[in-house]
C-alpha cells in the first residue's frame, strides 16, 4: 500500500485500522496486528506504527497489555446513543422526573438532551434540540396544546418514542412507554367501592373532561356497570367553587354526598377538600385517592393514598426501546403509596 509522505503516515494507518474496527473486521476484544506485521504491510518504521497506535489509544479504540500485545477495546466502535426529549415538564416538578431520566441515561450509557417547551414556542425548541443530532426523540406532550401531526412532521423522520402519556384520540404511535392512568383510576375506584363507598366523585383539571379523559372515565365507569357523570360516579373540576358553584352545591349540599374523591393528580385535592369542609360543615371525613404529585398526599393533616409513578422504570424502558426484540408499546402501572403503609413504616422506624 502506497502512503503519502510523513508526517501523515501514522494518521493514515490509524484511520485504516479504525475503519476496520468499525466495520467489524477487527472485533472488539480481539488482538491487534503486531507492529512488525504492520511495518511490513505499510513499509514504514516501528516509530510510525507506534505513533498510529498512540492515536488509536487516545481515542480509546485500543489498549496495550504489557507483554501480551495490543487489543481492540471492548467498547470500540460503539456510538453513544443520543436521545432528545420534548416535554412540557420543567425542573420545578417534584416527582424526580428529570433526576430519574438522567440516572437512567447514565446507567444505559447514553446522552439525553431535554427541551422544556410551551405551546407558543415549541417548534423553535424542537429545532434547537435537533441541532444536537439526536438518534431518537422522546415526546411527552399533551393533546390540548400540541398537534400530533405537527409533532411528527417536525422530527425530520427521526425515530420517535412517546412517553408517560398519550392524550390524542388517534391510535397510539408506533413506539411508546406509557403510564397507565386509566388503570390507576380504575384500580382506585375499585378500592373505594370495596371500602363501601356508594358515591364517588372524580376531580379533574377542566370544567369538563377533555376527549381522552372522557374516554377513560367512560371505560372506567363501564367496567363497574356505571356511567359518568351519574349519581354513583360524579365529575367535578377543582375550580368549580369559583366557576361552577351550582355543580358543587348539587352534589354536596345534601346528606347523601359522595364520600370519596379520586383524582389523577394529588395537587388539586387539598384545596378543593378544604373549601368543601368550609362551605359544607356537615361533610364528614372523605376518603381520598390521588396520583402523580405525591408530595401533596404527605401533608400533615391531609394525608391520603396516592399512586406513585416509577419514572426510572419508564425512562429505562424508553431508552432501551430500539435495542433488541422489544415490544413497540409498553405500559407502566403506578404503584399505590398508602397512608396505612406509611404509618406501618413509621412505626417500624420508631421501634
Amino acid at each position: 500500500m502506497k502512503l503519502i509522505t510523513a508526517p501523515t503516515k501514522s494518521q493514515q494507518i490509524a484511520d485504516i485500522i479504525e475503519n476496520e474496527i468499525n466495520a467489524g473486521i477487527l472485533p472488539r476484544g480481539s488482538r491487534l496486528y503486531s507492529m512488525r506485521n504492520l511495518t511490513e504491510k505499510f513499509s514504514v518504521s516501528i516509530a510510525v506504527i507506534n505513533s498510529a497506535y498512540n492515536i488509536l489509544e487516545k481515542k480509546k479504540l485500543i489498549y496495550r497489555h504489557g507483554g501480551k500485545g495490543t487489543y481492540v477495546s471492548k467498547d470500540a466502535g460503539k456510538k453513544q446513543k443520543i436521545f432528545g426529549l420534548i416535554t412540557t415538564w420543567s425542573q420545578r416538578h417534584p416527582e424526580g422526573y428529570f433526576e430519574s431520566l438522567f440516572k437512567a441515561a447514565e446507567d444505559n450509557d447514553c446522552v439525553v438532551i431535554p427541551m422544556s417547551v410551551n405551546p407558543n414556542s415549541w417548534q423553535a425548541g424542537v429545532k434547537r434540540m435537533l441541532t444536537q443530532n439526536p438518534t431518537v426523540v422522546l415526546v411527552d406532550l399533551d393533546a390540548e396544546h400540541f398537534s400530533l401531526k405537527l409533532i411528527l412532521e417536525s422530527m425530520e423522520n427521526l425515530p420517535v418514542c412517546f412517553v408517560n402519556r398519550w392524550e390524542w384520540t388517534e391510535a397510539k404511535s408506533q413506539y411508546g412507554v406509557f403510564t397507565d392512568y386509566y388503570g390507576m383510576v380504575t384500580d382506585g375506584v375499585g378500592r373505594l367501592r370495596d371500602n363501601g363507598h356508594k358515591r364517588i366523585a372524580f376531580l379533574g383539571h377542566k370544567p369538563e373532561p377533555l376527549p381522552f379523559l372522557r374516554q377513560e372515565l367512560d371505560m372506567c365507569a363501564t367496567h363497574f356497570g356505571l356511567t359518568c357523570p351519574s349519581y354513583e360516579f360524579e365529575y367535578l373540576c377543582f375550580e368549580d367553587f369559583q366557576n361552577n358553584p351550582d355543580r358543587v352545591k348539587r352534589i354536596f349540599e345534601n346528606d347523601d354526598y359522595p364520600t370519596a374523591i379520586i383524582a389523577r393528580a394529588d395537587s388539586i385535592i387539598p384545596n378543593f377538600v378544604s373549601q368543601l369542609h368550609t362551605k359544607y360543615p356537615h361533610i364528614k371525613e372523605l376518603e381520598l385517592i390521588g396520583g402523580f404529585n405525591t408530595l401533596w398526599s404527605h401533608m400533615p393533616g391531609m394525608e391520603f393514598d396516592s399512586y406513585a409513578i416509577d419514572f426510572e422504570k419508564m425512562w429505562t424502558l424508553a431508552l432501551n426501546k430500539f435495542t433488541g426484540d422489544k415490544p413497540k408499546i409498553e405500559i407502566c402501572l403506578p404503584h399505590l403509596d398508602s397512608v396505612k403503609d406509611r404509618k406501618l413504616e413509621q412505626l417500624s422506624v420508631n421501634f
